[in-house]
């Protein structure tokens, strides 16, 4: 309803970076990525934060994703990140990282820009969306084989933020 629903949060006494945090994601559990410096990728770091019983961040450590990664979004389990690694950027890498082991493989890479990725709630595969001119291709790429597939296009440069629980709907 247009107001706060609890206190801020606080980040505890650690120097920010100009540009400030900006939140990425979280799980039902308290961990949440965000980004200090901006939302540019070059200027910026990503950090895994904790939050405590009373909603601060208790602890936090940088990501280290590999090659100047944009887009972490978490796993259905809250155990994995999916991250796109900006290292080649005609054909980026599509990453996945086990938060807990720091475990972090390459799962497909795919010829074009590809602006972000998020997981499939009911399948395993993540749906990414690659740049193509004024549209939006939305690709379903699996976990297993790396095997990427266009599902359609949209008009405009797209970001998925997330996927229904059924699959079905994507919101950009």
């Amino acid at each position: 309803n247009g107001k706060p629903s609890s206190e801020h949060i606080s980040l505890g006494s650690a120097p920010l970076p100009a540009g400030g945090v900006d939140p990425i994601g979280a799980t039902i559990n308290g961990t949440i990525i965000f980004r200090m410096g901006g939302m540019s990728t070059r200027l910026s770091q990503d950090f895994l934060g904790t939050l405590d019983s009373q909603g601060r961040v208790d602890s936090w450590q940088a990501l280290d994703l590999v090659d100047n990664a944009t887009g972490p979004a978490w796993s259905p389990d809250s155990r994995q990140i999916v991250y796109v690694a900006r290292g080649r950027p005609l054909s980026p890498g599509v990453r996945v990282r086990n938060v807990a082991t720091g475990q972090d493989r390459e799962v497909a890479r795919i010829d074009g820009v590809i602006v972000n990725c998020v997981w499939a709630q009911q399948h395993p595969a993540l749906y990414c969306g690659r740049q193509a001119g004024s549209q939006t291709e939305i690709l379903s790429v699996s976990l297993d084989s790396g095997r990427a597939q266009t599902l359609g296009s949209l008009d405009g440069l797209r970001n998925i933020r997330r996927v229904s629980t059924d699959d079905r709907l994507l919101i950009t």
